[in-house]
């Protein structure tokens, strides 16, 4: 990842090496420094819970780079869970998606899928 002070830097080693003038490293550090910042990446959970008549039967709460070992972990106790479309899951979460993503019912078991 490039950050403002790496891009000042390598604008004024641009000058300094001569191969841009000064009014061009002052335009483009107006440009560098102008750029919003990015905002802080929050960090988000997924919640996979799979529950039916008898009870609760899974209930995983990981961080989102961990989604993918959360779904086959609980695709081991309830097979409808192999349903979910992770990487769409991942993109909308990604786009700041929150709250309930999925909702499966399978019989009398219930898959919920929630991002927090």
């Amino acid at each position: 990842m490039i950050t403002m002070h790496s891009e000042r830097e390598q604008i004024l080693k641009m000058l300094e090496e001569g191969k841009i003038t000064a009014e061009e490293a002052m335009k483009l550090l107006d440009t560098v420094e102008s750029q919003p910042a990015p905002p802080p990446r929050k960090n988000k959970f997924i919640r996979i819970r799979i529950s039916g008549d008898d009870g609760e039967k899974v209930n995983v709460n990981l961080p989102i780079g961990l989604a993918k070992l959360a779904v086959r972990m609980a695709s081991n106790f309830e097979p409808s869970v192999k349903e979910i479309d992770l990487d769409k899951i991942i993109e909308d979460v990604e786009s700041g998606a929150e709250g309930r993503l999925l909702e499966l019912q399978d019989g009398e078991n219930k898959v919920e899928v929630y991002v927090e």
